[in-house]
């Protein structure tokens, strides 16, 4: 009996600490919601290039990934059963979602959307976004016509990818985000649709 009280005090002493810690944080710096699903409010915050994770389901023991390879501003946003960390640079930036894998005991990255403003005419502006559960990839790209001068909306372009295993927080990420932007470059999207534009109008 003793034991037990001794174990719900450390508990609700953590929760103390891990819902004062979320004070101290900005709204686009720090996370307080269920998110290893056990009806328990976890939390997730920004301390320079690194996340640090408080989860229930881990005695709210504090987990730290490092993301200063990722470079750019980074922020945290609330997402469907998850959350997203974006990351943006002068003239790109790109979001990654992750969600916990109650069977692994960890964050699996989801989804990813990306956003480039191109450049001076806003040549390979655009958006893509893809789905690792599934492989579905959707970008809505655009390129400048020189000879008409004025930016192009090329047709959507829905592709499929795959990931041969899936991609969790923490891990070396084989087929995760890097890999995502070096196949989508290897598979040639966007350069593909441009040709494609491009022949179909006769535009050199």
């Amino acid at each position: 009996m003793l034991f037990k009280k001794i174990k719900v005090l450390n508990y609700l002493m953590s929760v103390t600490i891990v819902l004062a810690s979320y004070n101290a944080y900005a709204q686009d710096e720090a996370l307080s919601k269920d998110l290893d699903f056990d009806g328990i409010t976890d939390l997730i915050y920004l301390k320079e290039t690194k996340l640090i994770t408080h989860l229930s389901t881990h005695d709210f023991v504090k987990e730290s990934y490092d993301f200063s390879d990722a470079g750019g501003n980074m922020s945290i946003e609330n997402a469907k059963n998850g959350f997203k960390v974006n990351i943006w640079f002068m003239r790109s930036g790109y979001s990654v979602q992750y969600r916990y894998n109650s069977n692994h005991e960890k964050f699996q990255l989801i989804g990813l959307s990306e956003e480039q403003f191109g450049n001076a005419a806003n040549d390979g502006s655009g958006e893509a976004s893809v789905n690792f559960l599934t492989g579905d990839y959707i970008g809505h790209w655009h390129l400048y016509d020189h000879h008409n001068e004025k930016l192009i909306a090329l047709p959507t372009i829905k592709e499929h990818m795959n990931f041969p295993k899936p991609s969790f927080l923490g891990d070396d990420n084989e087929y995760g985000v890097d890999y995502y932007f070096d196949k989508s470059v290897t598979l040639g999207f966007y350069d593909n649709a441009k040709r494609a534009y491009l022949n179909k109008h006769q535009i050199k």
